[in-house]
């Protein structure tokens, strides 16, 4: 089944649980609040509009916006800031909200990771053995159109991948056609785990921010 048509055709039970995720739970501060920051200050709450109008794409940008105004306005900190917006989604969800707004934002953020890809990597390339680094396959599938991957794969994640239909539409395939390594907080020993010099190709499209800067030089070499 082509990829598009399978997130399709099983992503029709809500877009919040791929963006709105409880794993950010526990990064949230009590001494220090970013909405508040942010909506307080007219040119940065401009801004903010911006990035939710063109990036995070996934709800009316005017009705999000005056969403998370009010439950900033009505919260001390940014947890119950987060829980207070993300539970009164579903009353600015149009019908359809996924398949108009969370699906095409999900394929245009793989479709740009992967223009961004083979800008370095050039087209047709071929590659032996595959990381995909701080997601699980999400940014393979659209790669696989424009290179050939062959080989070991490995995804190194917080989370072991699964069969949910969240992990479903975000890989935009069933099977999960990789060997899980945990990430371990960016100490992870992949030298233990993988033969060296075996892999080809690693990526890492998201969550390098949060490596602690200790960690970072002996992360990436």
């Amino acid at each position: 089944m082509n990829r598009k048509k399978f997130l399709i055709s099983i992503g029709l039970l809500g877009a919040n649980t791929l963006l709105f995720s409880s794993n950010l739970m526990g990064s949230f501060s009590d001494k220090w609040s970013n909405f508040k920051h942010i909506y307080s200050n007219h040119q940065l709450k401009g801004d903010f509009f911006k990035f939710l109008k063109n990036i995070f794409n996934l709800f009316p940008e005017d009705k999000l916006h005056d969403l998370i105004s009010e439950s900033t306005n009505n919260n001390s900190n940014d947890k119950e800031i987060y829980l207070d917006a993300q539970s009164k989604l579903d009353t600015i969800s149009p019908l359809f909200s996924v398949i108009n707004y969370g699906l095409p934002s999900l394929f245009k953020q793989k479709e740009e990771m992967a223009k961004q890809s083979l800008k370095l990597l050039g087209l047709g390339g071929t590659y032996n053995g595959y990381l995909e680094i701080g997601s699980s396959g999400r940014y393979l599938d659209y790669l696989e159109e424009k290179v050939k991957i062959k080989g070991n794969r490995y995804y190194a994640d917080g989370k072991e991948p699964g069969y949910s239909l969240q992990e479903m539409v975000d890989r935009g395939q069933i099977s999960i056609g990789a060997d899980y390594i945990p990430l371990a907080d960016y100490n992870t020993k992949y030298s233990e785990i993988i033969e060296n010099e075996s892999l080809d190709l690693v990526t890492i499209y998201i969550g390098f921010h949060h490596c602690p800067l200790d960690l970072r030089e002996t992360f990436i070499w």
